[in-house]
């Protein structure tokens, strides 16, 4: 089974409405998911309780927190989480009473939950802990979000101790079937950030709190430095019928810079190889800023590709937004651009990557798909065609050898997604002009093959294109052997000697 996917929570309940259950309920039929509650900053302020609105914010502890200056981990302070609060204050109820509610419209999702040991006492932390579980039963805790940051613990591993270990102890010893994870600092190359990792190494080796570590990752100018680049300076008055040039270099060069970028396999590398025998949780990945690259077709196979290729390391795997109001969202608001302007939210090309992949990892058998495959056994074959790498692949039963039989096609599925060009989108994105006329310029293709018995291949569609084909096959017996000739020789011609020669014999045995 694979590990779980799904999306961080930043903003989930804010957004949530009838018709994004029908939508989430398509995306991950009875299949497990995960979700990151309740992401974001916003774990960091929560003082979560059945008698506070929302996710808990208080006054008090927003004035705390950020009265004299603070910032949180995004560089805001004051202003805007009074703005948060007042929101907060038009909610109804809990978000515990929303959450009920999920977990019993979706009893496979599973959460992780994020503790606030940033602000608030550890009482707090413990009844929020235990009023969230009571509704819906978690086995991952991790302390806190991103809390290594300069609006937190400003990479002081000993000041988060202080906070975070009486809170950790009071688990093992209340809740020992919840894992433990720790936040780790992303950036290599930063020496803080080191700073904070390999106090964290030696706190896992020592202590008996770390069951696994949280790590986000965000792909931005800096690691695809030509895409971002050049990214258009202008806003166009987009026409889906009309080809932009360097729109198509831009998006084209993203997807180039995506595949070959070391940023995962490198960080994730170091956490296995200093973390032996613990979990990898990613509770938040996605391109930086939204506005750029996300919604867009190229964006969308970034994301799929990362959970098709990463997800048999990565224990837990959340795109940064599931449900949320800004493009960051898999699901989010409608724009004036969007030609749909009858729901209030709207689905996204994350949306699709996140189904696709949904979809794909739920086969015990998966496969990159290269120009060539014999398919052995039922098999998932997964690809990302954005800049035409596997157009014209090919997917035959396997081979007979020898006359030993082999195997046939007996049916399958074939589901992408698929645009005029890589820099396409579903509504609103960085190039668009806001009072540009509405449009949808991409093309979503899922198609079942039912009876596949005289099929021999299959080609994926062409680019730019991402998705999934799955191949269910079947045994071919080896012929039989030829059958076996009756003897027509007459009863006294069987018996010769070897030299031919007849031998005489009376014996009415023989008759």
């Amino acid at each position: 089974m694979a590990n779980l996917i799904g999306g961080n929570g930043q903003g989930f309940f804010q957004n949530y409405d009838p018709q994004t259950k029908t939508w989430l309920q398509e995306c991950f039929g009875t299949r497990p998911f995960v979700v990151n509650f309740p992401g974001g900053a916003e774990s960091n302020i929560a003082t979560t309780a059945p008698l506070i609105k929302g996710w808990g914010l208080t006054e008090e502890i927003i004035n705390q927190r950020f009265g004299a200056g603070q910032i949180d981990e995004n560089g805001e302070g004051l202003d805007k989480w009074l703005g948060k609060l007042s929101q907060q204050n038009l909610e109804a109820t809990s978000y515990i009473y929303e959450l009920q509610a999920l977990k019993q419209d979706f009893p496979a999702m599973e959460i992780v939950w994020k503790a606030n040991i940033v602000s608030g006492s550890l009482d707090a932390a413990k009844l929020a802990f235990e009023s969230v579980y009571a509704v819906c039963p978690f086995t991952k805790c991790v302390m806190g979000n991103e809390i290594y940051s300069k609006g937190n613990f400003n990479f002081d591993f000993g000041a988060f101790l202080v906070k975070a270990e009486p809170f950790m102890t009071w688990i093992r010893q209340s809740y020992p079937n919840v894992k433990i994870g720790i936040p780790f600092a992303p950036n290599l190359g930063r020496a803080d950030h080191l700073i904070w990792d390999n106090a964290l190494i030696e706190y896992a080796q020592t202590s008996g709190n770390v069951d696994a570590v949280d790590v986000h990752i965000y792909l931005g100018a800096d690691e695809l430095v030509d895409a971002y680049a050049s990214y258009p300076v202008e806003k166009y008055d987009f026409d889906p019928n009309i080809e932009y040039p360097n729109l198509e270099t831009c998006f084209d060069t993203f997807c180039e810079e995506y595949r070959v970028n070391s940023t995962w396999e490198d960080t994730i590398s170091f956490i296995e190889q200093n973390f032996p025998g613990k979990a990898v949780w990613m509770t938040e990945f996605n391109t930086n800023p939204s506005s750029n690259f996300c919604n867009s077709v190229a964006n969308a196979a970034f994301l799929f590709s990362r959970f098709m290729e990463f997800n048999h390391r990565v224990e837990v795997m959340c795109v940064h937004n599931l449900v949320a109001p800004d493009t960051y969202g898999c699901i989010c608001r409608t724009d004036a651009v969007d030609i749909d302007q009858t729901t209030v939210n709207t689905r996204r090309t994350g949306y699709y990557a996140l189904k696709l992949a949904s979809e794909a990892l739920q086969y015990p058998v998966r496969q990159q798909m290269g120009m060539y495959q014999e398919a052995a056994e039922n098999t998932c074959y997964y690809y990302d065609n954005t800049v035409g790498d596997v157009s014209g692949a090919v997917v035959k039963p396997f081979t007979p050898v020898s006359g030993n039989g082999g195997k046939e096609f007996t049916s399958l599925v074939d589901a992408y997604l698929k645009g005029n060009n890589t820099y396409d989108a579903l509504g609103k994105i960085g190039y668009i002009n806001k009072k540009a006329p509405a449009y949808t310029p991409y093309v979503w293709f899922t198609e079942y093959i039912g009876d596949a018995s005289g099929m021999r291949e299959v080609i994926p569609t062409l680019a730019p294109s991402f998705g999934y084909v799955y191949v269910e096959v079947k045994d071919v017996a080896p012929p039989p052997p030829p059958p076996v000739k009756p003897c027509k020789k007459r009863w006294w011609e069987i018996w010769k000697k070897p030299c031919g020669k007849a031998i005489a014999t009376n014996d009415k045995t023989h008759l």
